[in-house]
């Protein structure tokens, strides 16, 4: 969700926030204050928007701001400029969120990394008993080969013997 606020002193209309004005413009602005702090850093979630040259209230101080004069255009392109940026970081999120969602989709496999797999007999059940498929290396480069062909979810090692 992006915050978007008109900042503007001179006008005190509904869609133009006065800054000193008592009104749901200040519940709004201690509203997103609030969740600001749950916001990861780098993301844009409030850009203050001035409309003239009126003060930026305290708690958004620290803010980047979008100027809306002299020139409306500049103030529109930079403006546009947060919100793509904030579209590409969710969007990049997303991605990765689907990555993630994919591979728990995929079967889970346990390679098994062991010179005496009979120890771990109990283990190994366990595991299958909670829907892994379970397959053994007896040795490290037939490990590596396994690793190299089946991509397995967890490698579990025990070559302490």
């Amino acid at each position: 969700m992006l915050k978007v606020f008109g900042i503007d002193e001179d006008h005190p209309v509904e869609d133009v926030a006065n800054v000193d004005r008592i009104g749901f413009f200040q519940a709004e602005l201690r509203l997103a204050l609030k969740s600001l702090d749950t916001i990861p850093s780098g993301h844009i979630y409030i850009i203050p928007i001035r409309l003239n040259a009126c003060r930026i209230p305290e708690p958004l101080s620290p803010l980047h701001y979008v100027d809306m004069f002299p020139s409306w255009d500049n103030g529109l392109k930079k403006l546009l400029r947060s919100i793509d940026s904030q579209t590409l970081i969710q969007n990049k999120i997303r991605t990765v969120e689907n990555e993630v969602r994919s591979n728990l989709n995929q079967e889970k496999y346990i390679l098994l990394i062991n010179d005496e797999p009979a120890a771990m007999s109990s283990i190994v059940d366990h595991w299958k008993l909670n829907g892994f498929r379970v397959d053994f290396a007896f040795s490290i480069p037939q490990a590596i080969e396994s690793i190299s062909n089946s991509l397995p979810t967890v490698v579990v090692s025990d070559l302490s013997h």
